[in-house]
C-alpha cells in the first residue's frame, strides 16, 4: 500500500480501497439524510387540501353507515376543542394548528356551545354543509355536502 491510501494494481493503475469507498458512501448518505430532515421540517405539517380530503372521507363513511343501517349518523364539529368527531367508528380528527375552519350547516340546527352537528339520514340525505378551510400558508380548500343526496365533495379552486 502506498502513501495517500491508494493501492497500485498490476497494470500500474491506482484505485481506492473498499474501506475508503464505504466511508465516502456513508458520508454522502448522512449528508442526504440531514438535508432531507431540514427540508421536511420547513414543510407545513398539513395543508388545507389534505385536511379537506380527510373530512370528505369521514363524511363518506358516515353517509355510508347511515344508508346501510337505515338510521341517522352524526359528525360533530366541536369548534371550541377544534375537533371533528364521528363516534360510531371512534374517528376523531384534530384541526391542525393555525388552520381556520368556517362552517355553514343546515338552518334547522342550532349550534350549542360551539358544537355543530352534521347529520346523515338513512334515506341518503343530510343536513347539508359548506366548509371552508384556510391553512397557515393561506391555502384555501372548500367542501360541500348536499342536503339532498348526502354526497360530500371537495370543490375545485376558485379563481379570484
Amino acid at each position: 500500500m502506498r502513501a495517500g491510501g491508494k493501492q497500485r494494481t498490476r497494470d500500474g493503475e491506482q484505485g481506492f480501497t473498499l474501506v475508503e469507498l464505504l466511508v465516502g458512501l456513508t458520508i454522502i448518505a448522512l449528508a442526504t439524510g440531514v438535508a432531507g430532515l431540514a427540508f421536511s421540517a420547513r414543510q407545513p405539517k398539513e395543508s388545507a387540501a389534505d385536511f379537506a380530503v380527510q373530512l370528505q372521507q369521514l363524511a363518506r363513511l358516515a353517509h355510508h353507515d347511515a344508508i346501510t343501517s337505515g338510521s341517522a349518523r352524526t359528525i360533530l364539529f366541536d369548534l371550541e376543542d377544534r375537533t371533528v368527531v364521528y363516534d360510531r367508528r371512534g374517528e376523531i380528527r384534530d384541526l391542525p394548528e393555525g388552520m381556520e375552519l368556517t362552517l355553514l350547516a343546515g338552518l334547522e340546527l342550532i349550534a350549542e356551545e360551539g358544537k355543530v352537528p352534521v347529520v346523515f339520514y338513512g334515506e341518503g340525505g343530510s343536513t347539508g354543509t359548506k366548509i371552508t378551510l384556510k391553512d397557515r400558508n393561506g391555502e384555501i380548500a372548500r367542501l360541500e355536502t348536499s342536503w339532498l343526496t348526502g354526497q360530500t365533495k371537495v370543490l375545485p379552486d376558485e379563481e379570484d
